[in-house]
């Protein structure tokens, strides 16, 4: 999965998937890092999937406060 997310965030195929969905492929390679990194660059782009971080795909990362604090800014309570 790590492999698929490194393909997929080249520059050159970015404009492939959403940021979401490469922070998603990263939780499944078991890399918070790079998960969390993607997750950022989705709130900074606006990424329309953001407002479904309460599914239980982002519960690895629930305990994190990078996770928390970006849930502070969009103002979703948990």
């Amino acid at each position: 999965m790590r492999r698929v997310g490194d393909v997929l965030a080249e520059p050159a195929r970015q404009k492939l998937a959403l940021p979401t969905n490469l922070a998603i492929v990263y939780i499944y390679a078991d890399d918070r890092d790079r998960s969390l990194e993607w997750l950022e660059r989705a709130y900074e782009a606006r990424d329309p999937n953001m407002p479904y971080l309460g599914l239980p795909i982002y519960d690895s990362l629930r305990s994190d406060p990078r996770f928390q604090d970006l849930l502070r800014r969009m103002n979703i309570l948990q």
